[in-house]
Parts: C-alpha cells; structure tokens; sequence
C-alpha cells in the first residue's frame, strides 16, 4: 500500500481557481518588553518564550489558553488568515540592542516597588523549567500513543479514498448511475416511513382497502417525497457553501493540524487537505445535480398525483 492516495486527473480539471487564504507561520518567540496576545488582549507572561509570534505579520498570541474566556489562542490564530508582510516589509529578525544600565535601573524599581519580586522570578523560573521536564517526559509515551492512533485511523480512511477514487476509472455517468440509485434507496425508505404512518394515522377513520384509502396514501406518500427531496436540496447548497469555505481555507486548516495536533495530514493519514476539499467539491457538484434533477422528478409526481375536487366526493344515489 502506498503511502499516499494521488488525486485523480479527471478530479479538478475544470475546476475554478479559487484564491486560498494564508496561514500563520507561528513560532515560539521571547520578549524583550511587555507585549500582550493579540487574541484575548492579556498579558504574555514567562521568563523566555513567553508566546508564539507569526514569521509573516507579527501576530502575538498565547501557547495555549488566554484570559476573557479564551481557552485556546493559538487554535483561534490558527483559523484566521494571515494577511502576510505589509509593504513587502516582514516581522524583523534581529533584536533591538537593550542596555544592561537601563535593565538594572528597571529592576531595581520593580524590587522596591515589590519586596518579593526576585523571589517571584526564582519562582517563576523554577516552574518554567519544571514545566519543560514534564512536557518532555510526557512527550515519549504521547509519541507512541499517537503513532499507533494514526496507523489505525490510516488504515481505515486510505482503503476508503481509494475506493472513491476508483469510481472515477468507470467515467462519470456510473458515479451518476450511483448517486441515483442512492437517491432511490433512499426515496424507498422515506415512502416506506410514510406508508406506515399513513397506516397508523388514517387506517382507523378511512379503512385500507377502499379507494379512497389508497388515494389519500398515493398524495400522501407523493407529498412527503416531494418534501423530503426539497430538504435534501437545501441541506446540499449549505453542504455545497461548506465545503467552498474549506477548499478556501485548506492552508489554514493544514497549518492547525500541523500546531496543534502535529499532525501531517498527507503522510499520517494518507491524503491531504488539499485532496479531502478537491474531491469533496467535485462530488458535491455531483449530488447537487442528482437531486436537483430528482426534487424536480418528485415535484412533477406530487403534482399529478393531485385529485380532482370531485375524487372523494360520495357517488349519489339514483
């Protein structure tokens, strides 16, 4: 098996360039004065590396969680676009020369301002470093853990796209031809959901073998058919926006898989960002044409299916 799934050609080959967002290039970064997170507005606080900051535009954010009810900074970052370097100017790499007389004059005014203010910093120090001993040792058996998760969820979702992407060796009308006899399956199952219910609903006041019955269940059951399929349409367009928006954003959605879960879409799970969005639009342009076409066959049958004003009406006597 290998290991990646290759997109096939016929999959975007006519597809519309759409402009994709940018994606923050986060780092860890130490300050050299008081800076806050450009996400909750609190305080970045640490001895070193007291925050991530973006490569292209300079956004500061928190590791983890902010204050105000943020729980995850660098996740909320991670889901807006970067608008990259303004006027082909990026964040600068060197550091600002700071004089150790100012420093020490700083120092002494925050030890008289606070008697135990070296205390804090030892303090601090010491949880900075037992935090990274942890995270270390933590790290090992996290490691392994993830590695055995991937390769199981690997093994599930490669033999999967690979079956979606062998439907387009047959051409596209027999990925119609199924999504067509899904639609049927599932239209079935409605009229069968629908029949019952016209069973235990109207069976008690109209009986089931009279004319009348199997008239009130051909409209009945036409209508909910109709009904059902200019749901499933909706529900489609919304799918169809949906899935606009993640081909858009693939950058970003890559890169907060890459921070957050380091996760490698393409190598640990066999197919990229990228992949899912091209062939999740492709087949939902698909399942939009077949059930457009198939609302507009169920309209056509509930409207013929209508009676007369004259169908229930008893016959009178001579």
């Amino acid at each position: 098996m290998s290991s990646t799934t290759t997109l096939p050609k016929a999959i975007g080959a006519n597809e519309e360039h759409e402009e994709q967002e940018l994606a923050h290039l986060l780092e860890e970064h130490t300050y050299t004065k008081p800076t806050n997170c450009d996400i909750c507005k609190g305080l970045l606080v640490g001895l070193w590396s007291q925050g991530l900051q973006c490569k292209l535009c300079g956004l500061n954010v928190h590791r983890g969680e902010g204050v105000g009810g943020h729980d995850d900074c660098r996740a909320e970052a991670l889901f807006k676009g970067c608008p990259g370097c303004h006027n082909d100017v990026c964040v600068p790499t060197t550091k600002e020369p700071v004089r150790v007389r100012d420093v020490i004059e700083q120092m002494r005014q925050m030890a008289n301002e606070k008697p135990n203010f070296f205390r804090e910093i030892r303090d601090q120090m010491d949880k900075d470093i037992n935090s990274q001993i942890k995270g270390m040792i933590v790290s090992a058996s996290a490691e392994e853990h993830k590695t055995k998760s991937l390769l199981r969820a690997r093994n599930s979702i490669v033999p999967f796209i690979q079956k979606v992407d062998s439907v387009e060796s047959y051409g596209i009308w027999f990925a119609y031809s199924l999504l067509c006899l899904g639609h049927l399956a599932i239209g079935a199952l409605v009229a069968c959901i629908a029949w019952i219910g016209f069973v235990l609903v109207l069976f008690p006041r109209h009986g089931l073998f009279t004319v009348s019955s199997f008239k009130l269940a051909h409209v009945h059951n036409m209508t909910v058919l109709y009904s059902f399929h200019c749901s499933l349409v909706i529900i489609v367009l919304l799918l169809r926006r949906l899935i606009s928006l993640m081909n858009r954003k693939c950058n970003l959605l890559d890169q907060f898989l890459r921070e957050v879960f380091k996760l490698e879409a393409e190598v640990d799970l066999g197919v990229s960002v990228n992949g899912v969005a091209k062939r999740a639009q492709l087949w939902i342009r698909r399942i939009t044409v077949s059930s457009s076409v198939t609302c507009i066959a169920a309209m056509l049958l509930w409207q013929a299916s209508q009676p007369s004003s004259s169908s229930f009406q008893p016959s009178s006597s001579v």
